[in-house]
């Protein structure tokens, strides 16, 4: 018959900067995920012409801000109109 014992203090502090630690390279990756997501739209509204721009409701020199507020316009719905307007 086995017994069960609990971790030692040791091992939940190991335990902790494990968890610890994988957060953050989950944090760090999540951030370059919406890096890359936010350059693929940028490079996607610089191939548009100035007309569907201008229906999308953005002129040229706004398209590097645009991905700064992501809440007002999110990145994966202007690559979604870009396909669309292909």
């Amino acid at each position: 018959m086995s017994t069960l014992s609990l971790p030692s203090a040791k091992q939940i502090k190991v335990f902790e900067r494990t968890s610890t630690a994988l957060k953050s390279l989950v944090a760090i990756w999540k951030a370059y995920v919406a890096w890359r997501v936010r350059s693929a739209a940028k490079i996607a509204l610089y191939q548009l012409d100035d007309r569907t721009l201008k229906d999308i409701g953005l002129h040229r020199s706004e398209i590097d801000s645009a991905g700064q507020y992501s809440h007002a316009r999110p990145d994966h719905e202007l690559i979604k109109l870009r396909c669309q307007l292909r």
